[in-house]
This record gives structure tokens, C-alpha cells and sequence, in this order.
């Protein structure tokens, strides 16, 4: 449940809580709930999807690094690889601001990564056990201590709601149900991944900020 908006022709669908479960429950659904809901009445009110950003597939060194000096404030990153427990890298994908993603699908033509991978600009994960498992396994040196995830964030933050990427994307941004149409091109697929990170990161900061909290620092 909760895996973002989904749209058809004629209707769109906000995935929440069975009511029958929040009577039991509700102290553990509430929030979510009401974000949920609030997000179907902006809808019906006419307010449009979040615009996923523009990606740059394989962007040249000299721009990659460009984009990665304008971040920072930190960027996100996701890894794809072909199962859970096959350790290669299919693609790479970046995102520091809501409007820009990059990707990289050829080993090759990944310099500029690995050297912004060894910064000391934060990097933010969702389940940053498995991606720095990958880096490593993959032959890139990185700095664990930058790497700030999401998941465990989102279990401190909310410990009674779930943290999968779906369900912690339908609470920080809107956008289609991506996660269940893996047709497409993985490389957008890959980006998406590392764009929703990066917008409940940033939702994160905001929560913060309502509670006159330092936040992650």
C-alpha cells in the first residue's frame, strides 16, 4: 500500500490504509493517512503530478562534474543490479535537486562518479547497506561515514510506518506508481529511484525545520 498515485484516463487512485486497519491501529496510520488524503483532495482539486526531472544518460566528465560541484548540499544515489545478490552494476543513477538526474549504464564513462562518490559532500540512500555493498563489491572507494539513509531516518522519524521507497515516496512527493512498470527503460526506471530519494530526504529537512529541530547534523 501507499505505492504513490496511480493514474488512468479516467480516474486516479490514492493508495492508503484500510480503514478497517486504522480503527485497529490508528495511532500507527494516522499521519500517513492524512497525508494521503490531503494528496486525493489536491488532485480533485486539479493540482498536477510532480514533474520528474531531467536526465542526463551517460553525461560527459566535464559536465557530470559541473552538476555535481552546483550539489552542495548533498545528492542522492541508487544502484541497479540484475538481482539482490548478483553484485554488478547495471546503471548509476544521481539526483541533488528536484528538476536533474544523472545516470550512468557503461562502467567506462563513470570517472566523474567515482571521484564525487570519494567527497565529503553527503550522499543520501535508501537502504544504504545494499548500494555501498555494490560500490564496494564493484571496485569503488567511497567514505561510509557521508552516506545518510533514508530508511533508517524514516524508522526513527516514524517507527510505527513502513520504509520502503513506495510507501515513504507517497508521503514526500507525488508521481506515478513506478515501482510496478519496470517495462520501460531501466535507466529511467534508475533515476526515478534516485529522485523520489531525494524528495523524501528533503521532506525529511522540512519535518525538521516544523520542529525547530538541527535536523540530521
Amino acid at each position: 500500500m501507499g505505492a504513490s498515485t496511480q493514474r488512468s484516463p479516467k480516474l486516479t487512485f490514492v493508495s492508503t490504509w484500510h480503514p478497517a486497519y486504522l480503527f485497529k491501529d490508528m495511532a500507527r496510520g494516522a499521519r500517513s493517512f492524512l497525508i494521503h488524503v490531503k494528496k486525493a483532495v489536491d488532485i480533485a482539486l486539479g493540482k498536477k503530478e510532480d514533474k520528474l526531472p531531467k536526465i542526463l544518460v551517460d553525461p560527459p566528465a566535464p559536465e557530470a562534474r559541473k552538476v555535481f560541484k552546483s550539489w552542495k548540499d548533498g545528492w542522492a544515489v541508487d544502484v541497479e543490479t540484475p538481482s539482490l545478490t548478483e553484485f554488478k552494476l547495471l546503471s548509476v543513477a544521481v539526483c541533488g535537486s528536484p528538476d536533474l538526474a544523472m545516470v550512468w549504464t557503461n562502467p567506462k564513462k563513470m570517472g566523474a562518479l567515482r571521484a564525487a562518490l570519494k567527497s565529503k559532500v553527503r550522499k543520501v540512500v535508501q537502504n544504504g547497506d545494499f548500494d555501498i555493498g555494490v560500490f564496494r563489491a564493484c571496485g569503488f572507494e567511497l567514505d561510509p561515514e557521508t552516506f545518510w539513509d533514508t530508511m533508517i531516518e524514516g524508522a526513527i522519524l516514524h517507527p510505527d510506518e513502513p520504509v520502503n521507497l513506495s510507501f515513504l515516496a507517497s508521503c514526500a512527493c507525488d508521481t506515478h506508481a513506478w515501482k510496478f512498470q519496470r517495462e520501460g527503460n531501466l535507466y529511467e526506471y534508475n533515476a526515478i529511484d534516485a529522485w523520489t530519494t531525494w524528495m523524501i530526504y528533503l521532506d525529511n529537512q522540512r519535518s525538521y525545520d516544523d520542529h525547530s529541530c538541527t535536523g540530521p547534523d
